[in-house]
């Protein structure tokens, strides 16, 4: 995994770079960040050259073992991520800047102008709903505040959002990784390959191996990443069964980040509440 691990990270890095500056563009999934949201919004902005942000606060983001597993196996550094942070349950309107922030490390970076570019997200964060959106890819029909988007990538009918993607990117999936500077020259053909390995995985995870809420997109997908990837049936299975277990970690965790671990605000008429979904064994 060098070329993916050494083109993400230099990616990342820019990103630190670039996110003090103004204006901006960034690339974020949905606020309960599943697999499909992170790596769907990781692959687009890395293809895209887009500022990427976690939409989730950073330790939240560490107690969810899937999302961990991904960052090892794909050697993704999490201290280069940059995380949107926002209080949970506060009684203030919601805008503040004071309260929202992205953060890296050790460091807060408040929110100046900005453009989105949404992946999975069928209802925008209430914490950026006032900044201008520039793209959305999703599986969800839209809501109204969406319609405004300058491009729109929908198709209620797949199974996962990372078919989306796949389509979007085509066959190259690293897109604008081509016009960096010849010293980040990287091997472009291995560098797809493992992107299509880790684009992969949220197809299956989504579609339990292509078995529910499947379209014939999800299936040419499938197949068109696995040719790319060179990956076997039996190393996606293993990668699955990998995955299931890193994500039972519950036990280890305190009852406010297991709430938070799939948490979504919603904002309906004069009603602000939240929603989170648990899972668990009877």
């Amino acid at each position: 995994m060098i070329e993916i691990k050494e083109s993400i990270g230099i990616f990342l890095k820019e990103n630190k770079k670039k996110i003090t500056g103004y204006p901006i563009d960034i690339c974020m999934g949905d606020q309960s960040c599943d697999l499909s949201s992170f790596i769907s919004s990781l692959v687009l902005a890395h293809a895209m050259n887009v500022i990427f942000v976690v939409n989730m606060k950073k330790d939240v983001f560490e107690s969810k073992g899937e999302l961990i597993w991904v960052c090892e196996k794909f050697q993704i550094n999490i201290d280069d991520l940059i995380f949107l942070e926002s209080p949970i349950g506060w009684p203030f309107k919601r805008t503040f800047n004071e309260y929202i922030y992205f953060k890296m490390g050790d460091q807060k970076i408040g929110l100046n102008y900005l453009s989105l570019i949404l992946v999975n997200h069928n209802e925008i964060t209430v914490e950026i709903n006032r900044y201008p959106i520039k793209m959305i890819i999703d599986r969800h029909r839209l809501v109204p505040q969406i319609s405004k988007s300058k491009t729109i990538y929908i198709d209620p009918e797949v199974g996962s959002t990372a078919t989306l993607v796949s389509m979007y990117l085509s066959n190259d999936l690293s897109k604008k990784v081509k016009e960096k500077p010849k010293r980040y020259q990287i091997n472009t053909n291995k560098l797809c390959s493992q992107i299509a390995s880790l684009l992969i995985i949220p197809i299956i995870v989504d579609t339990n191996f292509l078995k529910k809420r499947i379209s014939f997109n999800d299936i040419e997908q499938y197949k068109k990443l696995k040719r790319i990837a060179c990956l076997s049936k039996k190393e996606l299975k293993n990668n699955i069964k990998s995955i299931k277990k890193a994500r039972r970690n519950d036990q280890f965790q305190s009852t406010s980040i297991i709430l938070l671990k799939n948490y979504k605000y919603r904002s309906e008429h004069i009603y602000n509440y939240g929603i989170s979904v648990i899972k668990c064994r009877v």
